[in-house]
């Protein structure tokens, strides 16, 4: 598979969510990228508007967007991205290692729960440490499991469990090869579960913003600040 500009470094502390910046050459050695000049704030903002026409039926509210662009640029911190290389963010987020998977936890939850969840990193661990997730075919298989009765749990481990093995597979941006948090000196396994998790949460918060009366993510906003702390 070709290289990708966004490759996302691997995390080396995640459980105390702190995370050492790359360098900028270093960076751009690794995503084999060259230097351009951005206008960061107004390029995200479109980003923002075509996002919304992809992933939703309505436009996100313009009054939302500087809260959306706050937890985006909090977003590429928690992936270790920097100011010269956070909008290859938005192309991981379209791209066929993110989108189908959430197109289907959008499909299938966002827009049939009655009462939309916000999904907790540390309990989707739990849960997946429990139900031993990614062995599950209703969460692993490619095809679509009865989805009766699933709890935002099932569709958030079927989310993250398909993300990560077809990452794994297909030479993708995570490439640790399995969830062992019991076995993980590197502590590899953990950090890309939260990176997962964290890209779920933005994307949710994007379809959220454009399609709920009643929104708030200020509990997202400190969760991702909390993380950079």
């Amino acid at each position: 598979m070709s290289q990708r500009p966004w490759r996302i470094p691997t995390l080396s502390h995640p459980t105390t969510y702190r995370f050492s910046a790359l360098s900028s050459s270093s960076i751009r050695r690794r995503y084999r990228i060259h230097k351009h000049k951005h206008t960061h704030t107004r390029t995200h903002l479109l980003l923002l508007r075509r996002a919304a026409t992809m992933a939703n039926s309505k436009a996100i509210p313009r009054e939302r967007r500087a809260v959306l662009q706050k937890l985006y640029d909090d977003l590429c911190v928690w992936l270790n991205f920097d100011s010269e290389t956070k909008h290859f963010v938005r192309q991981f987020l379209d791209s066929d290692f993110v989108r189908p998977f959430f197109r289907e936890y959008r499909r299938d939850y966002l827009e049939a729960a009655a009462e939309i969840e916000d999904v907790d990193c540390g309990a989707l661990q739990q849960w997946c440490r429990a139900t031993d997730a990614f062995a599950l075919s209703a969460y692993a298989g490619s095809a679509a499991p009865d989805k009766r009765g699933w709890t935002a749990l099932d569709h958030a481990a079927r989310f993250l469990v398909r993300v990560l093995r077809f990452s794994w597979k297909n030479d993708g941006e995570w490439t640790h090869g399995r969830f062992d948090p019991d076995a993980d000196q590197e502590c590899e396994s953990e950090s890309e579960f939260f990176q997962a998790w964290s890209v779920l949460r933005y994307l949710q918060a994007e379809w959220e913003a454009a399609n709920l009366d009643q929104w708030d993510v200020g509990h997202l906003g400190q969760r991702f600040a909390k993380m950079e702390s």
